[in-house]
């Protein structure tokens, strides 16, 4: 990613991410599409869309603050789903790390599927 653009990524189930950070569900788009055939009204409601977007990560925010952004979203989606209709799709435990310049690849918060007696090469690592 280019060093001057500051932006979420997310993936799997995105439904209630985009409806923070966007503004409308992800379906808004398909139904728009069915009900303007004319392009450029089509691009120009897009383009409208794009106010309703909700900007909560800038380049000089603090690593720990995007941290807790994270673990909010991912809270905020298993929440979500839990009061849908249906099985909870979206798995309890979430691990956390972080990538950085300085730091490289470091763990926030892990679950261990073992004991730590047999993590004796992870020290340096969340509880």
């Amino acid at each position: 990613m280019p060093e001057t653009e500051d932006i979420v990524l997310w993936g799997g189930q995105i439904q209630a991410i985009s409806r923070l950070l966007l503004g409308h569900d992800p379906q808004l788009h398909n139904v728009l599409q069915s009900q303007i055939p004319n392009t450029d009204q089509l691009q120009q409601v897009r383009s409208e869309l794009l106010k309703l977007q909700t900007p909560l990560v800038n380049a000089s925010m603090p690593v720990q603050d995007a941290i807790n952004l994270a673990d909010f979203l991912v809270d905020m989606t298993k929440r979500y789903f839990a009061f849908l209709p249906g099985a909870d799709i979206v798995a309890d435990d979430t691990d956390i790390a972080t990538v950085t310049k300085h730091e490289g690849f470091k763990w926030i918060r892990r679950k261990h599927y073992y004991s730590p007696q047999f993590n004796r090469r992870e020290t340096d690592h969340a509880s």
